[in-house]
């Protein structure tokens, strides 16, 4: 099977579970996508989801957690042994906003422990602003971590939504030379492989 962490979940968490059932077509492993982040379990919502096949199951981390305030978190910043089982394959944030201004605090020790984990790390942003700032404060956090700067790069996303998005940066002549695939959630993608020199594909 494949594990997948949504670090920062919102939207994502309250999803029905047959609109990640595309994943199952996809490939023939079971998946089981854990959802993590303040906002990731509202009230009501179950903790854990399955469809009628048992090969998608969709889990709610601990309520209101921070992912480095997990106990799989905690471990990671502490150094402290954790079993394969107990990491994802790999991470993803959906427009995490990591650069935004006043949210440093609260991103830094999850990105170092998502960084620990030596696991890929999928990310998505909503324009080349948001790329830009939360690819400076990827670089940044990987400086710190691992001792060199890791530069994220951003490309247009072909899975991107296709809902158009409510978020808007300048206006006039500014929001006309946006680029198409910049008018959706989830517009540009960037990947992040620990211990590959080239950090950035297209998908």
């Amino acid at each position: 099977s494949i594990r997948l962490c949504i670090i920062g979940a919102r939207a994502e968490a309250t999803l029905p579970a047959y609109a990640w059932a595309e994943l199952c077509v996809l490939s023939e492993r079971a998946a089981e996508i854990e959802m993590v982040g303040p906002k990731a379990a509202p009230r009501g919502t179950p903790q854990a989801r399955h469809l009628r096949s048992p090969r998608l199951s969709l889990l709610q981390g601990a309520r209101g957690a921070l992912y480095h305030q997990t106990l799989t978190g905690r471990a990671l910043l502490n150094d402290s042994h954790l079993p394969a089982h107990a990491l994802p394959d790999a991470f993803v944030f959906f427009n995490p906003g990591l650069g935004e201004p006043g949210w440093a605090r609260a991103w830094e020790p999850t990105v170092r422990a998502v960084l620990r984990s030596g696991k890929p790390v999928v990310l998505t942003a909503l324009s080349r602003q948001d790329a830009e700032q939360d690819a400076c404060f990827w670089c940044q956090c990987t400086t710190a971590e691992v001792g060199r700067a890791c530069m994220l790069e951003y490309a247009p996303n072909k899975w991107r939504s296709l809902l158009p998005s409510t978020h808007q940066e300048g206006s006039g002549e500014a929001l006309a030379a946006h680029h198409d695939e910049e008018r959706h959630c989830n517009s540009l993608v960037s990947t992040f492989i620990p211990h590959v020199d080239a950090y950035t594909t297209t998908l």
